[in-house]
């Protein structure tokens, strides 16, 4: 993990001071215009100059939609809220 300066989720305004990559790509340290995930609530969001987050421009958006790794991890971040809340069963395959 990564740490970086303080920010917020721009969803649920929870704390946000570290970062992982979603790939094992030997774990680089985020970078500005890097996506980022809330960990809290799945929210998609951008690092700008500071690495602090910012929401992602509708071109961005798109880009993200055609990441099969983002769109993965988007989902397993939710299937964790959602286990968490004791809303979601995990079945065989889904990580």
């Amino acid at each position: 993990m990564h740490e970086l300066p303080l920010s917020y989720c721009l969803c649920c305004n929870k704390r946000l001071d570290g970062a992982s990559a979603v790939t094992d790509d030997g774990n680089p340290r985020p970078e500005p215009g890097n996506f980022t995930i809330c960990v809290y609530c799945s929210h998609l969001m951008v690092f700008d100059a500071d690495l602090k987050v910012r929401q992602p421009t509708d071109e961005e958006i798109r880009e993200a939609a055609g990441d099969p790794d983002l769109v993965r991890a988007m989902r397993v971040t939710g299937r964790i809220r959602a286990e968490n809340e004791g809303g979601y069963t995990r079945s065989e395959g889904d990580y």
